[in-house]
């Protein structure tokens, strides 16, 4: 069931305020590319960010679902759960074991969010991201025409942006949620960044 972009946007508001939440997230991002760290699946998965609204608009029926900052009692965000194959173009990368932290990280946003930006970054600079993105034209009547294979050139633009997430438990594996949380509302109560 498809829903158009006012319809998504109202449902988001009106979660937010009944929880005390600022609209804030993916879907008023002005990156081109996020990139969530799953951790403990030791997967990064990156998007381009156009693509993950286009996800939710496809499909009326992805649940919201609250999350808690650490230490406190109360909703301190909302996002959307899904899939990572659900978001057109998402491709998981395996993050090697060399970039990963050696101990657990303490259960603090800061500390993960400028972990996974860490771990971002080098892999970036190791070139470990795709930034040729090759999508395999399943429509019949493109196929009859020839096209198999569609090449996504990077960004003509002079510089490309990337928001860089903790998600924590995104992916694959014993103690994942199969998902990635794309947030869409927070409040920011202990000032954490």
């Amino acid at each position: 069931m498809k829903q158009t972009k006012g319809q998504l946007l109202s449902k988001i508001n009106k979660e937010a305020r009944q929880l005390g939440l600022r609209a804030y997230g993916i879907q008023n991002c002005k990156s081109d590319y996020c990139i969530h760290v799953g951790f403990l699946a030791r997967v990064a998965y990156i998007f381009e960010t156009p693509q993950a609204v286009h996800a939710l608009l496809k499909d009326a029926r992805i649940p919201l679902r609250s999350a808690k900052q650490p230490g406190c009692s109360y909703v301190t965000g909302v996002g959307f759960v899904i899939p990572p194959d659900r978001i057109e173009g998402c491709q998981g990368i395996t993050i090697p074991s060399g970039l990963l932290p050696s101990t657990p990280l303490p259960n603090d946003t800061t500390h993960k969010g400028n972990e996974a930006l860490k771990i971002v970054k080098e892999m970036l600079l190791q070139g470990l991201f795709p930034m040729l993105w090759v999508q395999e034209i399943k429509e019949k009547d493109l196929q009859i025409r020839g096209e198999d294979i569609l090449i996504t050139l990077p960004s003509t633009k002079p510089k490309i942006s990337i928001q860089v997430k903790c998600d924590y438990r995104a992916g694959q594996c014993k103690e994942c949620t199969g998902n990635l949380f794309l947030q869409v509302a927070e409040r920011n109560p202990l000032g954490k960044h």
